[in-house]
């Protein structure tokens, strides 16, 4: 996929010219962040998934560890990171897999907002998003234009 190759080359230049380790990197994704562990380990960046299929979101350790947290938006709350990743931000419209009973599509847009505030807040220092063009990738265009720091936003 084009997305996780070019979040691998994107890891490895913050590595080799900016000095950046692989536990300052935080990956968050809507689900399955396993697969994107397993992209980043088959180009030889050490990566674990917590949460969404991967580890428990328990054992997430802060930034500082020897591997890139790949991890879901839900299990990125209270997480921060010299530098994050938000991937596949048009995610956030299927989020009725988490079939809430009794939930409006008023409330799932509620969530919708809630967890594109905490996916892109998430970056001490540097914010990329990676995704396809979308309602979202606007909002988060407008967002980071009011807020200070390079935010590279990838389509």
């Amino acid at each position: 996929e084009v997305t996780l190759a070019r979040l691998g080359k994107e890891i490895k230049r913050l590595m080799a010219e900016e000095g950046v380790s692989l536990g300052d990197v935080l990956v968050v994704t809507v689900k399955r962040p396993e697969r994107v562990a397993s992209a980043l380990n088959a180009v030889g960046i050490k990566a674990k998934a917590f949460g969404g299929g991967g580890e428990d979101p328990l054992g997430m350790p802060g930034a500082g560890g020897d591997f890139v947290r790949c991890t879901t938006v839900h299990t990125s709350k209270g997480h921060e990171s010299p530098v994050s990743f938000f991937l596949w931000p048009e995610e956030l419209e299927g989020i009725h897999f988490m079939n809430i009973p009794g939930a409006t599509d008023a409330d799932y847009e509620r969530i919708r907002r809630c967890m594109l505030y905490v996916s892109i807040s998430r970056a001490m220092f540097i914010q990329y998003i990676l995704g396809a063009e979308s309602r979202f990738m606007k909002a988060i265009d407008i967002y980071h234009r009011s807020d200070i720091g390079r935010v590279p936003v990838w389509t």
